[in-house]
């Protein structure tokens, strides 16, 4: 979830680009529900913005840092430098999220 709540964060600062996302310009999308989204795009935004709590600069501040730990976890699982060299590691088995 939390990079959703990162995702449409950002998203949702460009308006012709959210729409794009949320199916304006997908392949073989009818011209009904291409119109559909530009005329509830106000409604869907609100909805996902209230949904996943996007509207609030705390939430999303917590969640840029959740995955910023994920991504820290994965580079310390995957690989790390070491004396100026590359080195990997891949333990047996990966933790769950």
């Amino acid at each position: 979830m939390w990079t959703r709540v990162v995702a449409y964060h950002f998203l949702f600062q460009n308006k012709q680009l959210a729409q794009d996302v949320l199916g304006l310009r997908q392949r073989g999308m009818p011209a009904w529900r291409r119109a559909f989204v530009r005329l509830c795009y106000p409604l869907l935004r609100a909805a996902i913005r209230s949904g996943f709590k996007v509207h609030d600069q705390g939430h999303v501040a917590r969640c840029m840092e959740g995955v910023r730990q994920v991504f820290d976890q994965v580079g310390n699982w995957v690989g790390w430098r070491q004396g100026g060299r590359e080195a990997y590691k891949l333990p047996g088995k990966l933790p769950a999220m």
